[in-house]
């Protein structure tokens, strides 16, 4: 269970507060929540397992025992996930970055694991859409079991780049989390995990009444992402 409220803290004896995580931008906005008198500040730094602390996810010589050790983590930790192992594909450059919390993405989250159907309006350059990406990538990748994930935006080429980022995401992923199997979707509408089988179908707006009608009678699922609506 993610640690989102105050008392979920009492789950997890054994977590500490994170304080020497090198993701700096998490460190500055818990100490932002402490300044807005916000009890719980800390939850975005919560390591439940002690002993993880100092270890680099992407050390290509970890033991299969850290490797498994990091991989319940991110299962019971989302925060872990985000602050610590997924990476941002490069917009420049060849390095991918950490993620950078801000106000704005972490409420996404927080919103979502505490049962919340979140409507997120956030200015340009500041991370709306990594936060979903990031999100849909844990969900099928790390998290979610036996899952459909729907996503409809705006236009077609819109959702052939929400496809290509989630594949970036997934390949800038630890190799041990990547979980490939020779039956994943490879095509620029579809994203799949075999493995834990989940599945994201995407959907383009329609113009006509009755087009839209079909689509949306298409997109039942658990789970349901509209951009650019």
């Amino acid at each position: 269970m993610a640690i989102v409220f105050i008392n979920d803290w009492q789950a997890h004896p054994d977590a500490i507060i994170h304080r020497t995580t090198t993701n700096k931008s998490f460190l500055i906005l818990a100490e932002k929540y402490k300044r807005m008198g916000v009890r719980n500040y800390h939850f975005i730094l919560a390591l439940l397992q002690p002993a993880l602390e100092g270890v680099n996810p992407h050390d290509p010589n970890l033991s299969e025992e850290i490797q498994s050790m990091i991989a319940l983590e991110c299962l019971k930790n989302p925060w872990y996930f985000l602050r610590e192992v997924c990476r941002v594909p490069p917009q420049g450059g060849v390095h991918p970055l950490m993620f950078k919390a801000n106000r704005g993405n972490i409420a996404l989250w927080w919103s979502f694991f505490a049962g919340v159907d979140p409507f997120l309006v956030q200015p340009r350059q500041t991370g709306k859409s990594v936060a979903v990406d990031m999100l849909i990538s844990y969900l099928l990748y790390i998290a979610a079991n036996n899952s459909r994930i729907n996503l409809l935006t705006q236009r077609n080429d819109l959702r052939v780049s929400n496809v290509e980022r989630l594949k970036e995401i997934r390949d800038y992923l630890p190799d041990y989390l990547q979980l490939r199997h020779r039956d994943d979707a490879n095509n620029t509408i579809e994203v799949d995990c075999t493995f834990r089988k989940n599945t994201l179908s995407t959907a383009v707006a329609q113009a006509s009444k009755s087009g839209a009608y079909s689509i949306g009678r298409g997109l039942t699922a658990p789970l349901a992402v509209i951009d650019e609506f």
